[in-house]
């Protein structure tokens, strides 16, 4: 035997004897004992209380685990009778988190004595450095268990699907029960079930876990929602249907839905699109409240027929509505009416997120407190903004040059500006010609990619780009700051008594809000005093010079502008429908 086959031989043998001891030490350390030790160090050291009685694991990827009962740092209390699965090792050592036939049996979630995380005075929302989601691949899974809400709320439900894959489609079935409420001496017992199917168009949550880099992600989907009550005493139930999908070559996401009731008759059909955090919905309603729900047959006849459409951007939101209602056979509610005594009402109206001025002037409210936190009134502001490393230093420099304004409706993308920056030097359309971006977010980023030479936008659309690493804070400089516009307002009627107008005032400036209502409120923290004379100031100014001031007229004719507008929208989109093969 030559020497080269004999070192050979030897090479492997020493090789397989060293592969076969690493083998042998591996499988010994994911034993129970030693596994269940790893993991606890692991707890201790994420600050999670509690045990894993059993866990553990082989070279084959398969894992169990018995007797979970652990508390999280913020007081979540999660607990599981047993889970198994299988992990895929070497799609783990690529990056991908792979596991099958994933099965979690008897979880509980007790949120009742969660802390919600405090946030620091002043600072209103904490911004957060940009989060990705890995890639994760889920086969065959089946989770049931319990949810205890902070109000002693306890739900039950389980979810199951085929295959969730954050790189290419997901798969989610869910079944959901939640307590009923007594009538008489029954109970009942409300249901709800929940599918999903998806397919991404590229990685869902690579770009950030931020609603609309998730929505960006969308290449078609298709959510179920059903409820009913499965006591004797159930009337009736309903069903949601929504398709969302993109298109090739068309930005955002569009949308339809159908609400209906337990005979599948449809109720309430919408649709609209998300394009860059800005949502729009239109609306066709057609209802008999009677086939829905849960006693629905004590209600009266009623018919409630029309339409509404909505558009919301960041905290702003408007709305408007024509809607017909019909009520029949009243008599068994009074004995003062006759039988079959019909009424009928209807109703066209509309509604802004800053629509305390129509509130004054039509109705005589008074406005008297805010949302904010320490002295600053919950609001946002018109900014001029421009690239770091420009040499504009006041608005009066962007004569003749490339100014974006975002559309012919947007308060501060262009009423404020063609209000507001006359008086500081630069008048729109005589010293520059505004180019309409389609949005906030498409003028900060004309501006970094010099596009633009200054960019009119909405405060609070800037700073959330920034939050989110959309844009970097460095690149702009703000050469302009308006007041602010308040975006919300707490008002009582003029003619309420004084010392009840005092009573009131002293309950609301008293009051602080709890953690939870920070977070649910953007750091908000208390309500602070304000005036419609001083703090909508700005407002009024430019409802007034823009041609839209908060008045009967202006009311109407701006009802009647949406509604031709939802009607032109609803007409695009039945036209565009008719098209499709």
């Amino acid at each position: 035997m030559s020497r080269v086959l004999r070192f050979t031989l030897w090479s492997v043998g020493l090789l397989a004897v060293v592969l076969g001891a690493t083998l042998f030490w591996v499988e010994s350390q994911l034993r129970p004992e030693p596994l269940g030790a790893r993991v606890k160090g692991l707890l201790v050291d994420a600050k999670i209380k509690g045990a894993i009685a059993r866990i553990e694991a082989s070279l084959d990827g398969k894992f169990s685990a018995e007797g979970i009962d652990l508390t999280l740092p913020d007081g979540t209390k999660i607990s599981a009778a047993a889970i198994k699965g299988e992990a895929q090792i070497i799609s783990i050592i690529k990056g991908t988190y792979a596991l099958s036939s994933l099965e979690i049996k008897t979880l509980d979630i007790d949120l009742s004595e969660r802390k919600p995380e405090a946030k620091t005075p002043g600072t209103g929302s904490v911004a957060a450095t940009k989060t990705t989601l890995p890639p994760v691949v889920l086969g065959p899974y089946a989770v049931s268990g319990r949810v205890k809400l902070a109000d002693g709320t306890l739900l039950r439900f389980s979810v199951r699907g085929d295959e969730f894959d954050t790189r290419g489609k997901a798969d989610f079935r869910a079944g959901i029960a939640w307590p009923g409420f007594a009538v008489g001496k029954q109970m009942t017992d409300p249901r709800g079930e929940v599918t999903l199917k998806a397919n991404f168009k590229r990685p869902l949550g690579a770009d950030g876990i931020g609603l609309d880099n998730l929505i960006a992600d969308i290449g078609s989907l298709r959510l179920e929602l059903a409820a009913k009550d499965a006591s004797p005493i159930a009337a009736g139930s309903v069903g949601f249907v929504l398709d969302a999908a993109s298109t090739v070559g068309k930005p955002g996401v569009h949308f339809t839905g159908t609400l209906s009731d337990s005979a599948s008759r449809p109720a309430v059909k919408l649709s609209g699109n998300n394009l860059a955090g800005r949502t729009t919905v239109d609306a066709q309603l057609e209802v008999d409240p009677t086939r829905f729900g849960i006693l629905s047959q004590q209600l009266p006849e009623v018919r409630l027929s029309g339409k509404a459409n909505g558009e919301l951007e960041g905290s702003r939101w408007q709305a408007s509505a024509d809607l017909k209602a019909l009520w029949a056979d009243l008599s068994k509610f009074s004995k003062s009416l006759a039988k079959d005594s019909r009424s009928e009402w209807k109703l066209a109206a509309s509604a802004q997120g800053s629509a305390t001025g129509f509130a004054v002037n039509m109705a005589g409210a008074v406005p008297f407190a805010a949302k904010g936190v320490g002295t600053e009134v919950r609001g946002y502001n018109l900014l001029a903004i421009v690239k770091s490393g420009s040499s504009f230093q006041k608005l009066g420099d962007l004569k003749g040059k490339k100014v974006a304004h975002t559309s012919p409706s947007s308060n501060s993308g262009n009423l404020a500006p063609r209000v507001l920056f006359p008086s500081l030097g630069l008048t729109p359309d005589n010293d520059y010609k505004p180019m309409m971006s389609g949005g906030h977010d498409k003028s900060i980023l004309g501006v970094a990619s010099g596009d633009y030479e200054m960019a009119a936008v909405a405060s609070d659309v800037f700073d959330r780009m920034i939050t989110r690493g959309t844009v970097k804070k460095e690149d702009f400089r703000i050469i302009y700051r308006s007041a602010t516009f308040p975006t919300s307002s707490f008002a009582y009627a003029h003619d309420l008594k004084p010392e009840l107008a005092t009573k009131l005032q002293q309950c609301f400036f008293s009051f602080r809000f709890t953690e939870t209502m920070q977070k649910e409120f953007n750091g908000d923290d208390r309500f602070l005093p304000i005036t419609y004379a001083k703090d909508w100031a700005v407002v009024r100014d430019v409802a007034e010079k823009s041609g839209t001031p908060y008045n009967k007229a202006a009311y109407e004719a701006e009802s009647k502008r949406e509604a031709e507008a939802a009607a032109k929208r609803a007409a695009a989109a039945a036209a565009g429908s008719d098209k499709k093969p």
